[in-house]
């Protein structure tokens, strides 16, 4: 960008961030039952890290298909750069989401290009929120009525994203595009070029990358999204044994039952966290209590919500990254 950014900025950016985490903090500690057994607790914990490490795996994979073999990482550097993004988006408004993050952390470990990591993190973006909401549809006929709100924001999200995508692949010619479409993206387009460097970088990544996607990669994406994304709805499942310890000595089809719930629960939280709130509060939690009971829905949230919040925040202190990327948004993009 062009605009100078100062430390200052985004210490006080961090600020507004760390006060709508403790405000938060509060009111989700002030109603948690403690669990009867924590080992189940940990077992949640470890099931969402390994979660992450999926998804790391899925963003190196992409990191490939741009780039080939010439700037490789190990997996912990995707993986970091997965937490740093579930830092940002739990402490933003969902709308923003944790694709900057992602990409400047990958800048920064490569020396490469924002706008072109950039790319790579939105087509990321594209298969969380079609995978998450297709799943969160078909699963909303269960709980009609009060499944009604995941309906309706799940096509939302749907439609609004595959309208996005299709723009972001046409950028380098936006002609083609549908009419009135096309004459829009060309006016936006005459408006920002000349204000932000990068942007031919960005446009022509996005193109080579959908371009470069072969129905098998489009396969393993699918497969890698759907895989973090049900272990991350696992987190409710061992959270409902820490509070039922006992459940584990009862038929299998109960244990099934309940891992089910879970998922439902986890995919209808996620569709509805689309709503702009921080870490998507609130509609989250309406997602989660369609299914589960109220205990179950706070400690899952504090799971899901406060690991990659600690683990983010570790990372940025470990890696001095507030000087690093104060530096990278005053130079290139």
């Amino acid at each position: 960008m062009s605009t100078r950014i100062s430390g200052r900025t985004i210490s006080l950016g961090l600020g507004f961030a760390t006060g709508v985490i403790i405000a938060y903090m509060f009111l989700v500690l002030r109603e948690i039952v403690f669990p009867k057994d924590p080992l189940f607790v940990l077992a949640a914990i470890l099931t969402y890290l390994f979660g992450w490490l999926v998804s790391a795996i899925r963003l190196k994979y992409l990191h490939r298909l741009l780039d080939g073999n010439d700037k490789p990482l190990k997996i912990h550097h995707y993986f970091k750069a997965r937490i740093l993004g579930g830092l940002l988006a739990y402490v933003t408004p969902s709308a923003l989401g944790g694709e900057p993050a992602r990409a400047y952390y990958l800048t920064i470990k490569t020396n490469g290009y924002f706008s072109r990591f950039f790319a790579i993190t939105l087509l990321e973006a594209y298969y969380d929120v079609v995978t998450v909401n297709i799943i969160a549809l078909g699963l909303s006929i269960i709980y009609i009525p009060l499944s009604i709100p995941v309906i309706l924001v799940a096509s939302a999200s749907i439609a609004y994203w595959v309208i996005f995508y299709y723009i972001l692949k046409n950028l380098v010619d936006p002609d083609k595009l549908v009419y009135p479409l096309n004459h829009m993206v060309i006016y936006a387009i005459n408006k920002i070029k000349g204000r932000i460097s990068g942007y031919e970088r960005f446009v022509e990544a996005f193109k080579y990358l959908t371009d470069k996607l072969t129905l098998m990669d489009k396969i393993f994406l699918a497969i890698y999204t759907f895989l973090y994304q049900l272990f991350f709805s696992i987190v409710a499942y061992f959270v409902f044994l820490s509070y039922n310890p006992g459940m584990v000595h009862n038929k299998m089809s109960s244990l099934i039952d309940v891992l089910f719930k879970s998922i439902i629960a986890y995919f209808y939280s996620n569709s509805l966290a689309a709503l702009p709130t921080p870490g998507g509060a609130i509609s989250a939690e309406y997602g989660l209590s369609i299914v589960l009971s109220p205990e179950v829905v706070i400690l899952t949230r504090i799971i899901l919500y406060y690991t990659p919040i600690i683990l983010g925040l570790y990372i940025v202190h470990r890696e001095k990254l507030l000087h690093k990327l104060t530096d990278l948004l005053n130079q290139k993009q």
